[in-house]
Parts: structure tokens; sequence; C-alpha cells
């Protein structure tokens, strides 16, 4: 078996060029980093560098070596994450979320001793390897994944609601489309994950004024006239100041809305199935507000 630290040396100098970096950065010296390349040179009985004078670089072996040994030590990294947050979760329960309205509604229903959650939000495309590398124990995404590993449940849908000043035209609306909303500039938080994307899409020539938490954007709200968004949820939680002297507009559009799926590792099933049970029972509820 090859030293792991070979691996990692062959892995440096592919990326830094010289043995004098490689040695720089790994806190060694160079004669040693020499001969760890040599000894790889040995061992996989195949040379992995041209030579020219005093200097040497990779050749297209060496390469394809650099290549395996940067696989290699990544895969190794991820096992001993995912060995740790196995570790961690024993007694626990995580949850992340694309999304903060269904990560509200969580904690919301959430014995604080039993679940955690994570704050930060997940990108779609990082749900898969979240729950395999045990970095969470549920995840809420926007689309069913079913796989030899993961299994998911509808858990219900969000759609927004624009918040007005009394005195805006469209105040004195039933309902909008994000159409009519056009040209409007918006006091919005920066992390909503998906309906970032959606807003940013449905609303032509808006205007979007990014607040990194709540407690700015409620306090800016206060003393401006911007519209801002809610949810079915965030209105259900009263998450929301509502002293801002705004009316709660629906906003009526097939887009205004997502699906949302609590999607975890089959092994957790008997774990997650009943706080998933009780999501669903509340989120029904919400859905019978709209």
């Amino acid at each position: 078996m090859i030293d792991p630290q070979l691996w990692l040396e062959l892995a440096t100098f592919a990326k830094t060029g010289t043995l004098s970096k490689t040695a720089e950065e790994l806190h060694l010296t160079q004669p040693t980093v020499t001969r760890g390349m040599q000894k790889l040179d040995e061992l996989l009985a195949t040379p992995l560098f041209d030579r020219t004078g005093n200097r040497i670089k990779l050749n297209d072996t060496g390469k394809l070596a650099a290549d395996y040994a940067d696989k290699l030590l990544k895969e190794e990294a991820r096992a001993v994450s995912a060995i740790r947050n196995f570790g961690s979760q024993t007694g626990n329960f995580l949850l992340a979320s694309v999304a903060p309205g269904p990560l509200l509604l969580a904690k919301s229903l959430a014995n604080p001793s039993d679940i955690h959650f994570q704050d930060q939000l997940l990108a779609e495309e990082q749900i898969t390897e979240t729950l395999t590398d045990y970095q969470a124990t549920v995840a809420i995404g926007t689309r069913e994944i079913q796989t030899d590993q993961l299994e998911s449940i509808y858990l219900g849908k969000e759609w927004l609601f624009v918040n007005l000043d009394k005195f805006m035209p469209l105040a004195v609306r039933k309902s909008v489309s994000f159409k009519e909303l056009a040209n409007t500039s918006f006091l919005v938080l920066q992390d909503i994950g998906p309906w970032k994307q959606l807003a940013e899409g449905c609303i032509p020539n808006a205007h979007f004024l990014y607040q990194d938490d709540l407690s700015a954007l409620n306090e800016l709200s206060r003393y401006s006239n911007f519209p801002t968004f809610s949810s079915n949820i965030t209105d259900s939680l009263k998450i929301h100041d509502r002293d801002d002297q705004r009316l709660t507009i629906p906003i009526v559009d097939p887009k205004n809305q997502i699906d949302f799926y609590a999607i975890y590792l089959k092994e957790n099933r008997s774990r997650v199935r009943p706080f998933i049970r009780k999501m669903i029972d509340s989120w029904s509820k919400l859905d019978k507000t709209k």
C-alpha cells in the first residue's frame, strides 16, 4: 500500500509546479519531497516525471497519477467527515433545507433537545451528498428523490404574498400577478433559496434590495414604503413585522408556488417519519388558508 503522504506530495506538486513550493506548502524540506517523488516512481514501476537539468515536470503518466492522488485524498477527507458526522448524530436529529420557510415551520414544531437545524441553506444539488455523508438527517428540497439509499415524502406547497404600502395603487386590489409588479423595488431577504431565482425571473424589470437578516429588513420596512414578500408559512408563523402599515395582497400566478419534499436515508426512516408526519399535518392546515 502506498503511503497517503506520497499521494499528498504528488497532488501538491501538480498544483504548485515545483519541488520547492511543494516543500514550502507541506512544511517539509525539498530533499524529503524529492525522495518522496522518487519513491512513487519505484512503487508504481513507471516514471512520473520528465527531468530537464535541475527541473522536473509531470509527464502524462504523472498527470494521471496526480489526478488519482487528488481524488483519493478528497475521498479520504469525505470518509473521515462522514464517519465523524455519523458519530455526532447519535441521539440527534439534524434537519437542513433549501428554503427558509420550511425550516421555520420545522423549528416551530420541534423539541429543541431532539432536533437541531442547519441554518445555512442547502443548494438543491447538495442534498444527496449532505445526506449520504451524514451532514444532515433530513433535507427539505423541491424535487422528489428516490434511490437505493434515499427516499422522499411530499410535505406541501409554499406560495408568496406581496406586502404593499396602503397608498400604492395596487394596494386596493384583491390580488396581483407577477407581471403587474413590474418595475418595482422590493426589500427582500438575501438568502431565500429557490424563491430568489423565481422572483427575479418572473417580475419584469424589478429591483431587489437584499438584506442579510430579518431584523434589518423589518427595521427598513418601518421607515420606507418599499414592498416586501411573505408566504403562507411565514404569515402563519407571524415571522414578519406587521406594524409597517402594509397590506398583504395574494399573488395569483401559476408560477407562484413551490412544492417541497422531506428527503432522508432509508436507514433513518423510523427515526424521521414521526416528525415528518407532524410537518405534513401542520402544513396541510396552512394549505387550507389559500
